[in-house]
């Protein structure tokens, strides 16, 4: 079976794919970076276990640069009208991947967008030819265009793509065969679930990390929030201060020499350079600095234009608190389709509401980070279009999240934690996107009309059941699996490369051969 490992970091990818080889057979061929290979060392590990790979890195991947081979291969490419046909919607998504290339959000139209989707479909087109892989073992759903693509290559010929599920429990996922597998979420919970129901669940009875997490919810607000806000914060501090960002771009490039040499540019991002196309960008300090100054502003402004239309909304009339979510982010494109809209879920509530109920917007704070790409998905008139629904308010960063929770009728989100912390504080939650506890009872997900009208049945029938929660924690412990498997998260979640080393492989080996006898 030969493999291609997409964004797989190589502690612990590295020993998994050695394992995978030695006692499945499962031969590794192909390999994009992950997040730390900006100077080849990521590379020289990989070819070091595996010479005979070839290799990709992430920068040149999100590009749409390819190896030699591949690009030449690529040009004797046609185009299939069936492809285009069966993933439509999907190309949608890969459109909207793009916008965090653009990141003024005037440096990368249409056309060039759909252009660049038709190269990087002829480009994986032709690695298919070239490598002939069995399989893509992949770190987590693809969110990026480039492996978003990738991945509808591989559903069009019948190719496995697994993935992980990251979830609000850090260094605990789901081993996902297929992301957009119809009720992928029910398949591997639902049965389990049911069994679990009918036992008596102290919290207890559930994994400490499980527990922790449990029991932090039911504490203050300060005290509650999740373990990434105050880390968030820190970084937005860190990066606001021009000095250290000059001194990390210096720190990445040589003075005077190489391809990484200051004076020649910036080669070692996701963006793409207004003038030039994705496969050329090069950008020089006093771009990217120009650029990251003009990103702060815009934010600033956003930031502001939300504070002057929100309120501290009356918490004493009916109403649904819908809690945005940070974008561009996997959770939303591509884990939530068309919903990766917000508006759209919004709008869809308003239907599904009575006139007399409110429905109340907070924006998520990391929208304004100074270090994150908030940038590249928000507009003025995103937040003007809501507050010009008479029946919809924006929320004020002053009034706390657990008090807007604590006096509504129900929390909507996509798929965010605000659902999970909502759907154990007593609340009904409304979810319009794939998440690790939509089969929760008390739990609603919205997929089309015939579902939402049953929206505010759904409200009034709510009865919180405390068990059902503990037992839904324990299915989640027995089917999910825990460890590190991104950038940043061996330090965060504290497991041992043992532990997600053997973790990983069992994950896959459940999956992969799942059918097997």
């Amino acid at each position: 079976m030969r493999a291609v490992y997409v964004c797989c970091i190589a502690d612990p990818y590295i020993d998994v794919a050695i394992r995978l080889k030695k006692e499945k057979g499962i031969e590794p061929i192909y390999w994009i970076s992950d997040l730390d290979s900006t100077h080849g060392d990521v590379e020289n590990l990989v070819k070091k276990e595996f010479p005979e790979i070839t290799y990709q890195r992430y920068y040149d991947a999100w590009h749409g640069v390819f190896p030699r081979e591949i690009e030449n291969a690529s040009h004797e490419e046609g185009i299939e009208i069936d492809f285009l046909k069966k993933f439509y919607n999907e190309e949608l998504q890969s459109l909207s991947m793009m916008d965090r290339m653009d990141y003024d959000r005037k440096s990368f139209n249409m056309m060039e967008r759909e252009r660049f989707f038709l190269s990087l479909v002829r480009k994986w087109m032709a690695f298919f030819k070239l490598y002939k892989p069995d399989i893509v073992i992949a770190s987590n759903n693809p969110h990026r265009v480039f492996d978003h693509v990738l991945y509808l290559v591989c559903k069009y010929k019948g190719i496995p793509y697994i993935t992980s599920m990251y979830t609000q429990m850090v260094g605990r996922m789901f081993m996902l065969e297929d992301f957009r597998k119809p009720n992928i979420i029910g398949e591997i919970m639902d049965e389990a679930y049911a069994q679990n129901l009918g036992k008596e669940i102290d919290v207890t009875l559930l994994p400490r990390d499980i527990q922790d997490n449990y029991n932090r919810l039911h504490k203050d607000y300060k005290d509650a929030k999740p373990y990434y806000m105050n880390s968030f914060d820190k970084l937005n501090s860190k990066n606001k201060n021009y000095f250290f960002l000059m001194r990390r771009f210096i720190s990445d490039h040589n003075l005077l020499i190489g391809e990484d040499k200051i004076l020649k540019g910036q080669k070692h991002t996701i963006y793409k350079e207004g003038k030039r196309s994705p496969e050329e960008w090069n950008f020089s300090l006093w771009e990217w600095y120009s650029m990251r100054k003009g990103a702060d502003k815009y934010k600033k402004s956003l930031f502001n234009h939300y504070n002057a239309i929100s309120e501290e909304a009356p918490l004493d009339v009916p109403y649904v608190a819908f809690f945005l979510h940070y974008q561009p982010e996997e959770n939303t494109c591509p884990n939530a389709g068309m919903f990766a809209n917000q508006y759209l879920c919004i709008l869809s509530l308003l239907r599904s509401l009575p006139d007399n109920v409110m429905i109340y917007v907070k924006e998520h704070p990391h929208q304004f980070m100074s270090h994150m790409q908030g940038q590249t998905k928000r507009i003025k008139e995103f937040y003007d279009d809501l507050a010009a629904i008479p029946r919809v308010k924006l929320i004020n960063f002053s009034m706390d999240s657990f008090s807007l929770m604590a006096n509504a009728m129900a929390v909507a989100t996509v798929a965010g934690t605000a659902g999970w912390e909502a759907a154990v504080k007593g609340k009904p939650v409304i979810v319009y996107g794939m998440s690790w506890y939509e089969r929760m009872k008390g739990v609603m997900r919205v997929t089309d009309d015939e579902s939402a009208k049953h929206v505010y049945e759904f409200i009034q029938n709510y009865k919180f059941d405390n068990q059902a929660v503990l037992a839904y924690l324990y299915t989640f412990a027995q089917k999910s699996y825990t460890g590190y498997n991104y950038k940043g998260y061996k330090e965060l979640t504290g497991y041992s490369h043992e532990e997600s080393v053997e973790n990983i492989y069992n994950a896959l080996n459940a999956v992969i051969f799942k059918n097997s006898k």
